[in-house]
C-alpha cells in the first residue's frame, strides 16, 4: 500500500504497486563538474526526470515529492525518508568507518579478526591509532595500553602526550630492538588532501609534530612503506571507482587512474613531502 505522502517504498520485498513511469532523481552536488557528468549520464538514458537541488549548503534539503533517489551530498541527504525506506539515496548513513583513517583501520583489524582468512591480514603495515585529548584537554587519569590506568593530574603538556604515546612508543621500541630502522608515517584521521601527514623516524619527531598540530586529536601512525613500487621513478597510487550497493554488494568500475608524485621518489629524503605524497591536491602546484 501507497503511505499518505504519496511517497513511494522500494524494497525487494515490498515494490511499489503503480509507480509513476519516469523515475524521479533529485541532484544536489555541489561541484558543478561533477553535477554536470551526472547530468549528462541522465540524458543519455531515456526515462529520468531530473530536478536539480540547491548545489551548496550543510543542512537537510527535503527533496520534491516522490523522489526515487537523491544523488546528493552528505550533508543534505534527507535521512528522513531514506531510513524508512521511502527513497535511495548516494550515500551511507554511517561512513566514519570509511573516511576516518582510525575507523578504517579498525574496522579493517575487526574484520580480520572475525575472518582469519582475510587478505587483509597480510596486506597492512604495523599501525597503531593515537587518541591525543587527555594531553590537551586535561583528565587526571589514562588507561595505557596493558590496561592500567596512569595518574596525569599535575603534568604538563609534554609528559601528558608522552603518556598517549603509549602503545606507539612501544611499536618504534620493538622495531628499535629488532635492529629494524624503520621509517614511520603520521596521518591525521580525519582529514584530506594530504594535510598533516608526516614522515618521522624518532619519538621526539612525532611529538614535535603532535604539539605543533595540537587541534588534531585523532591520529594513525604506520610503519612507512619505504621500497614502493614506482613509476617512472615516482611514488603513485591508484584510485578506482567502485558503486556500494545496501550491506554490501560492490561493483568496481573498469578504468582507474594512476596519480603521481611529481618529484622522484628518494626514501632517504623524508622532509620533501612531494616525494611521499601523492594526493591531487597536495601536487597541484608542484613545479615539477
Amino acid at each position: 500500500m501507497v503511505p499518505p505522502t504519496s511517497t513511494y517504498v522500494f524494497t525487494a520485498s515490498n515494490p511499489p504497486p503503480n509507480p509513476p513511469k519516469t523515475p524521479l532523481v533529485f541532484l544536489d552536488i555541489n561541484d558543478p563538474y561533477t553535477r554536470e557528468l551526472i547530468l549528462e549520464v541522465f540524458r543519455e538514458r531515456e526515462g529520468y526526470d531530473v530536478t536539480l537541488g540547491p548545489g551548496e549548503g550543510d543542512e537537510e534539503v527535503t527533496p520534491p515529492t516522490p523522489s526515487h533517489f537523491q544523488f546528493s551530498e552528505y550533508e543534505r541527504a534527507c535521512w528522513s525518508s531514506v531510513l524508512p525506506g521511502l527513497t535511495f539515496t548516494s550515500n551511507y548513513c554511517v561512513r566514519k568507518g570509511l573516511s576516518r583513517k582510525a575507523q578504517l583501520y579498525n574496522r579493517a583489524v575487526l574484520h580480520s579478526a572475525k575472518n582469519p582468512g582475510s587478505a587483509l591480514l597480510g596486506s597492512m603495515p604495523e599501525t597503531c591509532v593515537v587518541e591525543t585529548w587527555p594531553a590537551f584537554e586535561g583528565g587526571e587519569e589514562l588507561t595505557m595500553p596493558d590496561g592500567t590506568r596512569a595518574k596525569m593530574e599535575g603534568m604538563g603538556v609534554g609528559d601528558r602526550l608522552r603518556l598517549c604515546l603509549g602503545a606507539v612508543t612501544q611499536m618504534l621500541e620493538d622495531a628499535a630492538d629488532r635492529g629494524d630502522s624503520a621509517a614511520w608515517i603520521l596521518k591525521p584521521s580525519a582529514t584530506n588532501r594530504g594535510a598533516g601527514i608526516r614522515v618521522f623516524h624518532v619519538l621526539e619527531q612525532l611529538l614535535e609534530h603532535l604539539t605543533d598540530d595540537s587541534d588534531v586529536r585523532e591520529w594513525v601512525v604506520s610503519r612507512y612503506v619505504s621500497s614502493p613500487v614506482l613509476v617512472r621513478s615516482r611514488k603513485f597510487h591508484i584510485r578506482a571507482y567502485a558503486l556500494a550497493v545496501g550491506a554490501v554488494a560492490a561493483y568496481l568500475y573498469d578504468d582507474v587512474l594512476c596519480l603521481c608524485a611529481g618529484t622522484a621518489y628518494d626514501k632517504r629524503d623524508t622532509d620533501n613531502l612531494r616525494a611521499h605524497i601523492t594526493n591531487t591536491c597536495y601536487q597541484s602546484d608542484d613545479p615539477n
